[in-house]
């Protein structure tokens, strides 16, 4: 029962970072220029690791920007 838990919950973690993965990669040249940065973003296997296993926190941080960013762009 609990390995099952553990499965679903890091599966979870591995399919959210997929998605994120999937939504900043057609923005990650916009994103290296507001950053000032020369070479585009891109997640490291440590970091994606990490994600994964605190999903819950991504998400939230995630969906905290989104939220500010819609109530920024409908004001």
């Amino acid at each position: 029962m609990i390995y099952s838990i553990i499965f679903i919950y890091i599966t979870l973690g591995i399919f959210l970072m997929f998605v994120l993965e999937l939504w900043m990669y057609p923005y990650k040249e916009q994103i290296a220029l507001i950053n000032e940065q020369e070479k585009p973003f891109e997640f490291d296997w440590i970091t994606r690791i990490f994600c994964a296993i605190i999903w819950p926190v991504t998400l939230a941080i995630v969906l905290k920007h989104m939220i500010e960013w819609i109530k920024k762009f409908y004001k």
